[in-house]
């Protein structure tokens, strides 16, 4: 659709420029802003390019994080890790890598959220809604202040989703099943839990398209299977991180915080804090909705109301949009606490201002619908008194330039200790150590030490029966090979807490130690890759045989 209209290219180069003009400070200076979790997601990226460049392509151990580090890549958001280490390859700058993620993020948000809104409306409407939808505050604070890209770039997906359902319900195109699997799965690997928070519209919109259809079920039961299918093909990424997060301290209790909700001034106030309560090196982390939003939604069910009073004609998305803008308001308020602590998916959103993740999107959809009727002088007014209000906004505090060596080795857990391995103590109250073999008891040499990320080798010639330290937190899946035969791992020492130790006979021999796949990790591999396979057999039939198409067509009835 986007690409038959005859203002695509002018959408397209406005979305970039709008996109560019989001990311463009960023882009001009060289070191990283004073984020909360910019450092962290900096981090990840290196952790990842780290681990690729020594060629594993499937990262599952950071060497250097944490000190003797962690398992973060099994856990952490992969979209946006992998996207930044490919990246860096090219750009070998690990920030700039970064800045263009986000750049990435920003401009593809922009594109599906302009062609979600193109269903519902004209180019004018938008195109308004689009720009608005740019500058949301929440948008702002999530690069220039909470540094969150994984939950900033899972706007790419969400109306992905919307646009699937709208094509596969309503237009019965053959590629939107794919196209909502595809989008599933992107926004799992991207961030997990912006599904459960997405899931205020999706559901209520899918509602609104199955309404007064024909031949739902087999729809909707397609739809399902493609479901599955998105959801399988990250299985690599989502089953352990549900099953192994027993292992972490995060995994071991309800992490919710019920202090994090918002108030009125959240959503009138216009203020924009440099400084705020304890932020000093950062800006002002202030959540709030935004002002022109709040007056739009305000009048919005105004609007709405009379409406319904004198009985006019009400466009559906409009009839979905305000109450969800008002459940969501609902969720972000103290008086959904009790939901948040009784229902365990809700709970580990930990932060109820985290719904504002939704509520951006409820003022630029009502804005696109009612402003398609305005000429275009209004729309540039109205385009003009945004970027006046938003634009000086968008800009970081406290560049500084660290040397890159910073983000390959790091003492503390950037993620915090919550998601320290439950055996060990805060990781930077562990001592540094240049080698990672050491003898700790009895006599013997170490030669011919070879150390990679995720698995080394040495040489030992003992006098007698030894005992060794391999300085790298145990998880699941670290083995110790002597002679390539097996042998045990202690790591529960409280001299040596939760670090590697193991003993050696006496004699030479060659010693591996190796993080590999355990068997939850190896059942999540196999069901991303049979998840694919099916996807691509089903792509292949379909594209033969058009099944999907004859599946939900209506049988005649016979007389």
């Amino acid at each position: 659709m986007f690409l038959k209209e005859k203002r695509s290219v002018f959408i397209f180069i406005f979305i970039l420029i709008i996109s560019l003009i989001f990311t463009v400070d960023l882009l001009l200076n060289k070191g990283q802003p004073a984020t909360f979790d910019g450092p962290t997601h900096l981090t990840n990226i290196a952790q990842f390019y780290k681990a690729m460049k020594e060629g594993e392509w499937k990262p599952t151990w950071s060497d250097g994080f944490a000190n003797y580090g962690m398992p973060i890549p099994i856990i952490a958001q992969q979209t946006t890790s992998y996207m930044g280490a490919w990246l860096n390859f090219a750009l070998h700058n690990v920030i700039f890598s970064y800045n263009v993620v986000v750049l990435i993020g920003a401009f593809f948000s922009l594109i599906f959220f302009y062609l979600f809104l193109r269903l519902h409306t004209n180019v004018r409407g938008a195109f308004l809604g689009t720009f608005l939808f740019n500058v949301a505050p929440y948008r702002i604070l999530n690069i220039y202040i909470r540094g969150a890209i994984p939950e900033f770039f899972a706007g790419v997906f969400f109306p992905l989703i919307l646009i699937a359902l709208y094509k596969w319900i309503k237009e019965e195109k053959k590629y939107a099943p794919f196209l909502f699997a595809a989008a599933v799965g992107g926004l799992l690997l991207t961030h997990p839990f912006m599904l459960v928070i997405y899931a205020f519209f999706i559901v209520p919109y899918a509602g609104l398209l199955i309404y007064k259809k024909k031949n739902i079920p087999p729809k909707l039961g397609i739809l399902g299977i493609f479901g599955v299918l998105g959801i399988g093909s990250v299985g690599y990424y989502l089953i352990p991180l549900f099953l192994e997060l027993k292992y972490f301290y995060y995994g071991t209790g309800n992490r919710f915080l019920p202090d994090q909700y918002l108030r009125l001034q959240n959503y009138i106030a216009p203020a924009w804090p440099y400084f705020y309560r304890d932020d000093i090196m950062t800006r002002g982390h202030f959540i709030h909705f935004g002002l022109i939003e709040s007056v739009i939604f305000a009048l919005s069910i105004i609007l709405l109301a009379v409406a319904l009073l004198k009985k006019r004609f009400i466009n559906n998305i409009i009839l979905i949009t305000i109450p969800i803008g008002l459940i969501t308001i609902f969720m972000t308020s103290q008086f959904a606490i009790p939901l948040y602590k009784h229902i365990s998916m809700l709970g580990k959103i930990q932060h109820p201002w985290r719904m504002m993740s939704m509520f951006i999107y409820i003022s630029p959809i009502l804005l696109a619908i009612y402003s398609k009727n305005w000429n275009r002088w209004l729309v540039c007014l109205f385009i003009i008194i945004i970027a006046v209000i938003r634009f000086p906004q968008l800009y970081g505090k406290n560049y500084q330039f660290v040397p890159e060596s910073t983000y390959f080795f790091t003492k503390e857990n950037l993620h915090g200790e919550v998601l320290n391995i439950i055996w060990t103590g805060p990781t930077q109250n562990y001592p540094v150590k240049v080698n990672k073999p050491e003898i700790i008891a009895g006599k013997g040499i170490i030669d011919n030490s070879e150390i990679h990320n995720s698995w080394r080798t040495y040489e030992i010639r003992a006098s007698e029966k030894i005992r060794m330290v391999d300085y790298t937190f145990y998880f699941p899946g670290w083995k110790v090979y002597i002679d390539g035969v097996p042998t045990t791992i202690e790591f529960q020492d409280m001299n040596y807490r939760g670090v590697i130790t193991y003993y050696v006979p006496e004699g030479k021999h060659m010693v591996l130690v190796k993080f590999e796949d355990t068997r939850v990790r190896m059942l999540s591999n196999a069901v991303s890759i049979l998840s694919l396979l099916a996807f691509g057999v089903l792509a292949l039939v379909e594209k033969r045989y058009k099944v999907l198409g004859k599946m939900i067509k209506p049988k005649a009835s016979s007389k």
